[in-house]
């Protein structure tokens, strides 16, 4: 009966294979951490051999990325409305509830891994946190005709807020206040709208 088993596992194809070694990348991740995952125990658990592995994804941190990014939470967009603290607000209140989600203590390992190696940190900002960032950088270019902010400044001030809730995450653990968002917001970011907007009022024509 194993055997059978094991012989049904091993012709498993395409989108099937894929869920299999996802699944195994996930268990092993779980079970032993980043630092001593290992794609022959993938290939192990998911019956299956490394070049299969290897023919799709090059090497372990390209597999760990693509496992783990369909369980990230996912940022709730708000609607557009008038009130840029109101969106902003929102917009943070997704972020934290993702961190706080079950899923959220796998991002924020991802995350804290990082710092520690530039192929990682590469890949993570552009698949996890660059996403996030637009979110907030498009928020902010929609209000951009009442806040007179050229598109750079509109940029700084939108990367601010996910950078603060990592940090916040990173330096606290989860999970974050659920407070977090309006003290970030109200407390932080709208003083420093209005500080730029002060500076640039006052420059010369």
């Amino acid at each position: 009966m194993n055997t059978q088993n094991s012989v049904t596992k091993t012709r498993r194809r395409g989108c099937e294979l894929e869920e299999a070694i996802f699944g195994a990348a996930r268990e092993e991740l779980c079970s032993k951490g980043l630092l001593a995952f290992s794609i022959e125990r993938v290939a192990e658990l998911s019956c299956t051999s490394k070049a299969s592995i290897y023919r799709r994804w090059p090497n372990k941190t390209e597999l760990v990325i693509a496992a783990v990014e369909p369980l990230l939470p996912r940022i709730k967009v708000p609607d557009q409305s008038s009130d840029l603290t109101n969106d902003l607000i929102s917009a943070a209140r997704s972020v934290v509830e993702g961190f706080n989600a079950p899923s959220g203590k796998i991002a924020l390992a991802l995350i804290l891994e990082s710092r520690r190696k530039d192929e990682l940190r590469e890949l993570v900002d552009k698949r996890i946190a660059e996403p996030r960032r637009m979110i907030f950088r498009n928020i902010m270019e929609q209000h951009q005709s009442q806040l007179a902010l050229d598109k750079q400044e509109l940029n700084r001030v939108g990367d601010l807020i996910p950078s603060l809730i990592i940090h916040a995450a990173l330096a606290n653990g989860l999970p974050i206040n659920e407070d977090l968002p309006e003290e970030i917001v109200i407390n932080l970011v709208t003083p420093l709208i209005h500080g730029i907007q002060s500076l640039k009022a006052k420059e010369p024509n």
